[in-house]
């Protein structure tokens, strides 16, 4: 199925997976506002589910998931989609050993403005950040 598109120019998916739910939820609002067509999973098992649905361009994901590890989940997207961009976010100044060596586009400490995830997301896939 083709994606939405915005004044002619289709957006790009951003999957979100934290279990924080009231932060998944904002940062699905928000970037949703901005243009994305973002979706939320508050578990690995969730995340995996979507990528059979609909593979997305980002996955935005937490490090400290109930289900799983979070580097498990990145290399699986990045084994699915080796042109996909990755972004940690993270309560931790430090990343677990399995997080610290998947490739990722950027690294997010929480708290962190929604705005910096936003141009975390545009870096991530090229675009201009103005």
């Amino acid at each position: 199925m083709p994606r939405p598109a915005v004044r002619g120019v289709e957006m790009a998916s951003v999957l979100i997976v934290d279990d924080e739910c009231l932060l998944t939820r904002c940062l699905l609002e928000y970037l949703s506002a901005r243009g994305y067509d973002a979706a939320m999973a508050a578990s690995c098992a969730e995340a995996l589910q979507s990528f059979d649905a609909d593979l997305p361009e980002v996955l935005v994901t937490d490090v400290g998931l109930p289900d799983g590890q979070a580097g498990d989940l990145i290399n699986r997207f990045l084994e699915l989609h080796s042109s996909g961009h990755v972004i940690v976010i993270s309560g931790r100044d430090e990343l677990p050993g399995g997080v610290s060596q998947c490739s990722v586009d950027a690294v997010l400490l929480k708290p962190f403005d929604p705005e910096e995830l936003v141009e975390a997301v545009q870096q991530a896939l090229g675009r201009s950040a103005g």
